[in-house]
């Protein structure tokens, strides 16, 4: 049994509204926990937050927690605009270094669909991929089940503190996720039942846990449209997979097409696709401290390719640009 600090448990709750990292950084040494309502002003945050702060009494909780600063707060989560203060997680932290596709779609699902999404799952777990989705219905359950059903790993991010019980088969697929050694994180505190707003909140974060994004079946009004555009924004690949034009279940992920998504017309296209990139990644790491020229010639990866994967990496704290220009890793 941990305990969630009072501030930082108030925090959790501004998640999607505020950044937390630039209170931070005014603080300095100073633990956010420990800030007086004076030092929390002088850093930027509002009198309202404030009074939320010195108000919350904490949280115990059975379930691990990392807030932002943290070496273990998941990194690919710092690449948001407002990353979550406070994230809770049950499982094998270690899948979210892995190489990962998030799958998402409908809750109202076609066969089909259904199909398709466990397909993906499988692929991901011959291919040593981590599968991530919401836990939900219909696709997400699918893709679930497709990566355990093949001894995979998968990552479930939930809309509801872990330690709500949804009872039936999702009670099912998380208790399954638990037991053969997958991973459940949240942004949401332990005893927090989902809310319609808390869905569009979830889906960035599982656009943020997977190098590719695959919408295989949503309708116009679909979170799985969230999720694309979180990707999208993050500067990730979106997949959709062309449906039926007289379906409802394929009319949002078909209109992804018309606005650019890649088309997926089969499952090993976007999972050769990971495995290139990871490639890429290890070439460039291996190369690393040096220049951008240097770390292209080493790596023998051109020079544009060698500043996008920089710049990612300087955005999740995985490398640090040296006043000289150099560039090194983060110890």
């Amino acid at each position: 049994m941990s305990i969630v600090p009072g501030p930082w448990a108030a925090a959790s709750r501004w998640s999607g509204n505020l950044d937390i990292r630039p209170i931070l950084k005014r603080l300095g040494q100073t633990p956010f926990e420990c800030a007086t309502p004076s030092e929390l002003a002088a850093a930027g945050l509002n009198p309202r937050r404030i009074g939320q702060v010195c108000a919350h009494q904490g949280v115990r909780s059975d379930c691990a927690w990392f807030h932002v600063g943290q070496p273990s707060y998941p990194s690919a989560l710092l690449r948001l605009p407002k990353p979550p203060p406070v994230v809770w997680v049950q499982g094998d932290l270690e899948l979210l270094s892995r190489k990962s596709l998030s799958v998402v779609g409908s809750r109202r699902c076609t066969p089909y669909g259904r199909g398709i999404a466990s397909a993906l799952g499988r692929g991901c777990a011959h291919r040593q991929a981590v599968l991530v989705s919401g836990g939900a219905h219909g696709i997400d359950t699918a893709a679930h089940r497709g990566a355990l059903d093949s001894g995979g790993p998968t990552v479930a991010v939930l809309a509801q503190g872990l330690e709500r019980d949804p009872g039936g088969d999702a009670g099912a697929l998380l208790a399954r996720i638990r037991r053969e050694d997958g991973l459940l994180l949240t942004e949401r505190l332990p005893q927090e039942p989902a809310t319609r707003w808390a869905f569009p909140r979830r889906n960035r974060l599982i656009a943020a846990l997977g190098h590719a994004t695959v919408v295989v079946e949503a309708g116009l009004r679909s979170g799985a449209l969230y999720t694309a555009q979180a990707a999208l924004e993050l500067g990730r690949d979106v997949y959709a997979v062309p449906g039926r034009i007289d379906t409802p279940a394929s009319q949002g992920s078909n209109a992804l097409l018309l606005e650019g998504a890649i088309p997926l017309v089969r499952s090993a296209q976007v999972l050769s696709g990971l495995e290139r990139e990871q490639g890429l990644v290890q070439r460039l790491s291996v190369a690393l401290p040096g220049s951008p020229a240097e770390l292209s010639r080493r790596s023998r990866l051109p020079i544009r390719q060698v500043m996008a994967l920089l710049s990612t990496w300087e955005l999740t704290q995985q490398v640090r640009r040296l006043p000289s220009g150099d560039y090194e890793l983060v110890p």
